[in-house]
C-alpha cells in the first residue's frame, strides 16, 4: 500500500507527490537546513571543510547533499533505517540543481 498523504509537508518527500511539491521539498532540505546549522555553528569554530561527517537520520539525502556542496567536508556518510535511494536523489540533483552527486557523499543503512 502507497502512502498518498497530501500535505504539502509530506507530498513532498514520496514519489508520488507532484512535481512541484517534491522540488519545493528537494530545495527547502537542500538550501534551508544546511543554512540553519551555519547558523547554529556560527561563532563556535567548528569547520567542516576537509572533515568526515555523518549524517545520522539523512532521510532522503537531500539536506547531506546541501551539507556537502555548502561545506565541503571531505567524506559524508548518510545514515538511514532504510536505503537511500541514490538513483531519485541523482536525478532531483541534476534536474533541479544541474549538478551530480559530488565525490565524498556516501549512504549507508543502520539498525535503530
Amino acid at each position: 500500500m502507497e502512502f498518498t498523504d497530501q500535505r504539502p509537508e509530506v507530498s513532498g518527500r514520496i514519489k508520488s507527490g507532484s512535481p512541484e511539491a517534491r522540488k519545493r521539498w528537494f530545495l527547502d532540505h537542500y538550501e534551508s537546513v544546511p543554512r540553519e546549522i551555519e547558523q547554529f555553528l556560527a561563532g563556535t569554530g567548528i569547520d567542516f571543510r576537509g572533515k568526515r561527517v555523518v549524517d545520522l537520520g539523512c532521510g532522503d539525502g537531500s539536506i547531506a547533499l546541501g551539507v556537502m556542496n555548502k561545506f565541503k567536508p571531505a567524506d559524508l556518510l548518510g545514515l538511514e533505517l532504510s536505503p537511500v535511494d541514490t538513483e531519485d536523489l541523482k536525478t532531483r540533483a541534476k534536474e533541479i540543481l544541474g549538478i551530480d552527486l559530488p565525490l565524498g557523499l556516501r549512504f549507508g543503512t543502520c539498525e535503530p
